[in-house]
């Protein structure tokens, strides 16, 4: 009678103890996509943000190679910007689509002059970090 006792009470605490593992896991597993999420959502609004002050030279920083190809300095962003009168002063954006090496994102912008638009974003993964690899301000 001790002994199924003591085999209930030996199996109830195995038992607590592979369930509690079980959470940790499952708890840092989804740790860890908050934080892959949170690290592309972050250069997408940090994007914005440097247009918004107009720090030019922070917002290519975080653009692709590719795309720095294309937008070859600070300079014409800022004239791209600029001359297109697409500085933003608020924005919303919403994931659209995600994979693992990319980050779609949608949203409304509203310009420094007070215009209603809207704004695409597209990241890409480049070694370990998210970067732009294409946008579009543009007028509704």
């Amino acid at each position: 009678m001790k002994r199924s006792i003591l085999r209930i009470l030996v199996g109830a605490i195995v038992l607590s103890l592979v369930g509690l593992m079980a959470l940790v896991g499952v708890g840092s597993l989804l740790s860890g996509n908050a934080s892959k999420e949170k690290s592309y959502i972050d250069i997408a609004d940090t994007f914005m943000g440097h247009l918004k002050v107009g720090d030019y030279t922070s917002a290519f920083a975080t653009f692709t190679p590719e795309l720095q190809r294309q937008i070859p300095s600070a300079q014409a962003l800022q004239a791209s910007i600029e001359g297109s009168r697409a500085q933003p002063v608020d924005w919303s954006l919403t994931l659209r689509r995600m994979s693992s090496n990319s980050a779609e994102f949608g949203g409304n912008v509203i310009f420094a002059d007070r215009r209603d638009g809207r704004v695409e974003l597209v990241l890409e993964k480049v070694e370990n970090d998210w970067k732009i690899g294409r946008f579009d301000i543009l007028d509704r």
